[in-house]
């Protein structure tokens, strides 16, 4: 499944890189990622439904189902234009792609790394801890999973266009500190109200985040070499994944899991401003100079 699911991310983050116009990709990665999202509005709840009837064989249906439908979809997906080919043709110097030495040499590259993997890593203790954290508090985890992906989507869909009039490199670091403060407002809600308000402001953050990770993979990195840091960029983000159950799994020995959180949510709060005025600032002068 790991293996399968690399090899689409990377072959659609490839094609979207070389499909969506750069005067349009804050708007369209936003719409992308709407589509990533919506199934936590749309489909969750009907899953959380199956599951507390027993109506276990129709809710391991949906999986293959829909593994279906995107396979399907994909045969419509329109091609690449001629003048977009030659385009890449050209500045790849007719087919020679660059090198991964090429790549590793790029500092604005090992900005986005860190960017990914600080996204990567507070969303991943979010979708993974937060419910069963909630749950054990008597809350309704679902309402902030719903709140937080309708915030997301809502976003996404009527200010796409901010996406593409905002400096991206500048904003996905306060994308990550208003992660940060979100996730800290929801681990001190006490009512389930309180918790809709916090899976609120944590879809604002998140809402942002990922679609500006999208667009500044081929934002930052060169036509030839993009294969290569998409797939750099989607790895960061699944180690990330990978390390934050490591991570809370040795630490939880010495300190409670909503300490952790807590933790997290600090973190994320302190390290978004400082990407910015550590890292992209001086990413954003060098271009503009």
């Amino acid at each position: 499944m790991g293996v399968f699911f690399s090899i689409s991310m990377v072959a659609v983050s490839s094609y979207q890189s070389l499909a969506v116009p750069i005067e349009t990709r804050g708007k369209l990665f936003g719409w992308i990622s709407t589509g990533y999202v919506l199934p936590q509005v749309v489909l969750l709840p009907i899953w959380e439904y199956q599951v507390t009837h027993g109506h276990f064989i129709a809710y391991l249906a949906f999986p293959p189902l829909l593994a279906i439908l995107a396979g399907v979809a994909s045969f419509f997906l329109p091609k690449i234009s001629r003048a977009e080919r030659e385009k890449a043709q050209t500045e790849t110097e007719n087919g020679e792609w660059g090198r991964w030495e090429d790549l590793f040499r790029l500092p604005p590259f090992w900005i986005l790394q860190i960017s990914a993997f600080l996204f990567g890593f507070i969303n991943s203790a979010v979708l993974q801890y937060m419910p069963a954290l909630l749950n054990t508090r008597g809350l309704i985890a679902s309402y902030f999973m719903v709140s937080n992906a309708t915030m997301a989507i809502t976003l996404r869909i009527f200010t796409a266009r901010l996406l593409d009039a905002i400096n991206r490199k500048a904003a996905i670091g306060f994308a990550i500190m208003i992660m940060g403060v979100g996730l800290q407002f929801v681990l001190l809600s006490g009512s389930n109200a309180a918790l809709i308000f916090g899976g609120f402001f944590y879809g604002i953050g998140m809402g942002f985040g990922f679609p500006i990770i999208l667009a500044l993979m081929p934002d930052v990195i060169p036509r030839n070499l993009r294969p290569k840091g998409i797939s750099m960029s989607f790895l960061t983000i699944d180690v990330a994944f990978i390390m934050c159950p490591l991570v809370i799994g040795y630490t939880s020995a010495l300190l409670r899991l909503d300490t952790m959180m807590h933790i997290f949510g600090y973190f994320a709060a302190i390290a978004g401003p400082l990407l910015y005025f550590a890292f992209w600032r001086a990413v954003i002068k060098k271009e503009s100079a």
